[in-house]
């Protein structure tokens, strides 16, 4: 593939091919900004910011603790260790030990930054999930998601079905 030049890269300037479908994209977006809604993120939500997301990390030992995450133009990572590779100490971890400075670092970075718009690209459907990952009728209630357009009959079939436990551990192909 050849790199492409696009709207927001400067004249004359080309990037490198796109890796993922745009769509693809947008739902790991999507997934990093439930990080900070509903998941380990959510200390991040004091940024007031529907543009923030991100990702904890740490170490089985509380070695290392890790929080990288996005907003507005800015993507940063912050790793909290020992160079020694003794223990941080008991329950440290990404949300604990990374997440705090982070906040601190992003509250002045974005502090005159406009929120980062992520529209779904085309191509997407808006539907409702519920407990499970299941879709609820008419896209009521739930949590709103957009998924691929080729992906819902699929979907729609699956949650008019029963559905037994070999079939929650089966692998979804999001590419």
């Amino acid at each position: 593939a050849q790199p492409t030049a696009t709207a927001s890269a400067p004249p004359g300037a080309t990037l490198a091919p796109r890796a993922i479908d745009a769509r693809v994209a947008y739902q790991l977006v999507s997934m990093m900004r439930d990080v900070v809604l509903r998941g380990t993120g959510t200390p991040a939500r004091v940024l007031n910011r529907e543009d923030v997301g991100g990702k904890t990390g740490s170490t089985n030992d509380h070695r290392d603790a890790w929080f990288s995450g996005f907003g507005g133009p800015y993507v940063t990572t912050v790793w909290v260790g020992r160079d020694d590779f003794q223990s941080l100490g008991y329950r440290e971890y990404g949300g604990k030990a990374a997440l705090p400075i982070w906040i601190d670092y992003m509250r002045v970075a974005l502090k005159d930054q406009a929120v980062a718009r992520n529209d779904p690209p085309d191509g997407m459907v808006k539907v409702a999930v519920g407990p499970g990952g299941r879709l609820l009728p008419d896209a009521t209630g739930g949590i709103v998601e957009y998924v691929k357009a080729e992906d819902l009959e699929r979907m729609q079939s699956e949650a008019e079905q029963p559905q037994d436990q070999s079939q929650d551990e089966q692998a979804f192909d999001i590419f």
